[in-house]
């Protein structure tokens, strides 16, 4: 008996595995009917509706070109970035070469001394009426010693010329004090020492009230005409006899005036001690410190001068970076 192999259902789309013996039909779905609504449809039949077909979508297959990123933005900055750099690099030679510059030139410049003096100038409360006229006294105070009339004759007297003595001569206020400071920069320290001793002597000459030394002139000539007048009735006086009753009336005229006299020389006397005492109260303007020498030059000053050639090469590279960039900007 031959046997016959068995087949073995092909499986694919639409298909269900066996069960047992038995193949299972894939259910295939029902054509839809309508019931029939009109005599034709009675006398025909009922319509057949087949089912719509299902669109089939194709797939989308994946992007697989490149996308190009342009790179143009990130390479002008990275160029504008290097420009930034070399030129700051620029700027700061200029800026550093400028110093050393202005430190060589300090060191190799002429030592410049100075001498200066005190003055103690007394803002006396019955002139003053308050904070702004004593800072108008001072300030007339040292456009005085600033003034030709000062400085014209202390020039004359050591050979120099006014404008000259002007830039050598400094005058200002210590502080918020009452001293007045006056300095004087030479190449000399004899030289600043001797004018700046000439120019406060000067001033303190100058300082003396016309009035007060009148004042003082009249009572000493009434004092002086007192004793002429005085003296002359005394030696009269002694030439009467007095036995002689002639002479009686004369003499008691003279002995007379001669207490007059005397009444008025000790009333002149007085007038001076009481002048001569209320000027030594009244507070007068003096040397406070002795011209003197600064113990080191004022001039050069090397951190000074270092400092304002940096300055300098500051602006002057402000100016190179300023000229590179527009030119850049009108190339580009």
């Amino acid at each position: 008996m031959t046997s016959t192999p068995e087949q073995t259902p092909e499986k694919g789309p639409g298909r269900l595995p066996p069960i047992g013996d038995r193949e299972i039909e894939p259910r295939r779905p029902a054509a839809a009917t309508e019931e029939p609504t009109t005599p034709e449809q009675a006398r025909f039949g009922p319509r057949r509706i087949d089912p719509l077909p299902v669109p089939v979508v194709p797939a989308i297959a994946p992007r697989t070109e490149q996308v190009e990123v342009d790179d143009e933005p990130l390479t002008l900055l990275g160029v504008g970035l290097a420009r930034l750099f070399r030129w700051a690099l620029y700027a700061a030679g200029i800026v550093v070469l400028a110093g050393i510059v202005g430190f060589m030139m300090s060191r190799s410049s002429t030592p410049i001394y100075a001498a200066q003096t005190d003055i103690f100038f007394p803002l006396d409360a019955d002139r003053g009426t308050g904070f702004l006229r004593e800072d108008r006294r001072i300030s007339t105070q040292l456009e005085s010693i600033r003034s030709r009339s000062i400085l014209g004759p202390v020039a004359a007297r050591h050979s120099l010329e006014v404008d000259e003595l002007e830039r050598m001569t400094s005058v200002g206020v210590v502080g918020a004090s009452e001293i007045i400071r006056i300095q004087v920069q030479s190449e000399s320290t004899d030289v600043a020492l001797a004018v700046v001793e000439d120019i406060a002597s000067t001033y303190l000459a100058q300082l003396s009230d016309p009035g007060v030394d009148a004042a003082r002139v009249l009572l000493l000539v009434e004092a002086s005409d007192i004793e002429d007048e005085l003296g002359s009735v005394n030696a009269e006086i002694a030439d009467i006899d007095p036995a002689d009753t002639a002479t009686a009336p004369r003499l008691a005229e003279l002995q007379a005036e001669r207490t007059a006299l005397l009444a008025r020389q000790s009333d002149v006397e007085q007038r001076r001690s009481a002048f001569e005492v209320q000027q030594a109260l009244l507070p007068q303007p003096s040397v406070l410190a002795e011209p003197y020498a600064l113990s080191k030059p004022v001039a050069p000053n090397v951190i000074f001068d270092t400092a304002r050639g940096m300055a300098v090469g500051m602006a002057l590279a402000t100016i190179m970076v300023a000229a590179l960039i527009a030119r850049t900007a009108w190339r580009d």
